[in-house]
């Protein structure tokens, strides 16, 4: 997901936190001040990569969509960061053990 379609699903996820994660496009739009063209985009790329889905409505009332996937920004942030330190362990490790073996 490139930053910003990450940047727009943050923001998505934020405004449906008070909502009962059912929405229609025109309310998310005007909420969040963003042009037809580009939420048209965004929902279809949304759609594609699973994160979202049309649950019902009509074409003339409107598409009523359903995040499917609240994926943890923050947990994923943390989960790099654990890894980030393994490998960082393991490179410590590894240069004590080659100081040592040149004593």
């Amino acid at each position: 997901m490139d930053g910003s379609l990450r940047q727009f699903y943050e923001r998505l996820k934020k405004y449906l936190k008070s909502k009962d994660k059912e929405f229609y496009l025109r309310e998310v739009r005007q909420s969040l001040n963003i042009s037809k063209t580009q939420m048209f985009r965004y929902i279809q790329s949304l759609k594609e990569l699973d994160y979202i889905k049309p649950i019902g409505g009509h074409e003339r009332i409107g598409i009523k969509y359903k995040i499917l996937y609240w994926d943890d920004y923050q947990k994923l942030r943390m989960r790099i960061k654990e890894q980030l330190q393994i490998q960082i362990e393991k490179l410590k490790n590894e240069t004590e053990k080659e100081q040592v073996g040149n004593t």
